[in-house]
């Protein structure tokens, strides 16, 4: 099957089908992807691509439901990168709308979430993997890897994202996301009424 690059830019990863707002060398179909719905066939694709492309977005949720929809469900995959909101990187962009962080996607899965809060869309996903990354994939110089820090972050995220984010800023953070088939058998309203226990 085939895969998609969305938001490729001058960047799109070889082999794939580009697509970007903007004509430019690597693009192959030019389309705003802000309007929805996207010039995609339903489980069109076996892999989709959001390199640095998601924080660009001010809705994010119909973003996903596109990326849901177009990529095969069960057995497709969705590579994501982005900043992490800690990063420099973050903020030095005007055009970065939306911040991303190890548990942006809870709310998409079915068992994720202990909060309940995954009610916001009907679409699913399967995290199959994410890590937080302080130095980009191909850089040569990795302090925070050799000291340890990138590990205690993966290790325990949540502890690093509410203690020590801004102290150790985190470059960026990946996932890697199978789109599943909606469960007509699964209760929103009985999970949606979760009281969280500081509300006790």
């Amino acid at each position: 099957m085939k895969v998609l690059d969305i938001g490729c830019g001058v960047n799109k990863v070889e082999g794939s089908i580009g697509v970007d707002a903007v004509k430019m060398p690597g693009v192959d179909v030019v389309h705003d992807l802000s309007l929805i719905p996207w010039p995609f066939e339903d489980d069109e694709f076996s892999t989709v691509i959001a390199n640095h492309f998601l924080e660009h977005c001010a809705d994010v949720v119909s973003i996903l439901g596109e990326i849901h929809r177009i990529t095969a469900k069960d057995v497709g995959k969705i590579r994501i990168r982005c900043p992490h909101y800690s990063s420099w990187n973050y903020f030095g962009d005007l055009t970065h709308k939306t911040p991303f962080s190890y548990r942006s996607f809870n709310h998409f899965t079915y068992s994720d979430d202990p909060t309940g809060y995954n009610y916001y869309s009907p679409i699913k996903f399967r995290i199959e993997s994410r890590k937080l990354l302080f130095a980009a994939p191909d850089a040569k110089l990795n302090p925070w890897k050799w000291l340890g820090i990138e590990y205690l972050a993966n290790r325990f995220p949540s502890l690093y994202e509410r203690l020590f984010a801004y102290i150790f800023p985190c470059t960026e953070v990946q996932f890697l996301l199978t789109p599943i088939e909606n469960r007509s058998d699964y209760n929103f309203s009985t999970k949606a009424s979760v009281k969280p226990a500081f509300l006790e």
